[in-house]
């Protein structure tokens, strides 16, 4: 299956995380442009955008999708003095038996590995976390179960009832995601689930799941 990596590099958020040092990708060529540059690489699809001056870009002549190229990118300062964009240093197709490409397009290959890794890792250590808030949350404000009606619609239409809500109910259900939202918050923050996310816990605590919103309409049926 294909996999889509898009690289947002207009803003040049990697510089930080890969320093000044060229950054080189090796992948068949898909699509290319004076300012965009997609390649293939093992399935994922990498789209870079990026400047150059005349020389780096005249590299783009004469190249053909479905070839393997390699490009080398460095920084330069965006216009306004805001950041930084991709500057495209240079490209070329790949030879065959070409050394220099299958050396860089295995150190990429390591490189993207090594991310998935990391990736998994925080994966599985945010659900572990989320996990313990679970316990902490059941311990600490039980919350009923959902009724069977709710659950066999799988929420679809929770929304909608919410918002059609007036009077008591309505006040009734408000208070009830509020005090689960200050609950969540609570719990999040208790084990740091919030941990490297943006917004941290008081992101995660506003955002109410369906299953909160169906347990309000629960609660608050006779209201």
């Amino acid at each position: 299956m294909m996999r889509f990596v898009v690289l947002l590099l207009l803003t040049a958020l990697l510089a930080g995380a890969s320093g000044d040092e060229p950054r080189v990708y090796v992948g068949e060529l898909r699509a290319a442009s004076r300012g965009s540059l997609e390649l293939n690489r093992n399935g994922s699809i990498i789209s870079i955008g990026f400047v150059g001056d005349p020389v780096a870009l005249a590299g783009l002549d004469g190249l053909r999708v479905g070839e393997e190229v390699r490009a080398v990118f460095g920084f330069a300062p965006r216009p306004g003095g805001n950041g930084r964009i991709n500057k495209l240093l240079s490209i070329r197709r790949c030879e065959r038996s070409d050394a220099q490409c299958a050396a860089d397009g295995r150190a990429q290959d390591a490189e993207d590995a090594e991310r998935e890794k990391a990736h998994a890792l925080r994966q599985e250590e945010r659900a572990q976390c989320h996990r313990e808030m679970e316990k902490t949350l059941l311990a600490d404000t039980p919350v009923a179960p959902t009724s069977n009606e709710l659950s066999q619609t799988l929420f679809q239409d929770v929304s909608r009832q919410f918002n059609s809500l007036t009077g008591h109910r309505r006040d009734c259900a408000d208070a009830f995601l509020r005090d689960r939202r200050a609950a969540v918050l609570q719990a999040c923050e208790l084990h740091h689930c919030g941990d490297g996310i943006a917004g941290g816990c008081t992101h995660i605590a506003h955002n109410s799941t369906s299953e909160d919103i169906a347990r309000a309409l629960v609660a608050c049926k006779d209201k």
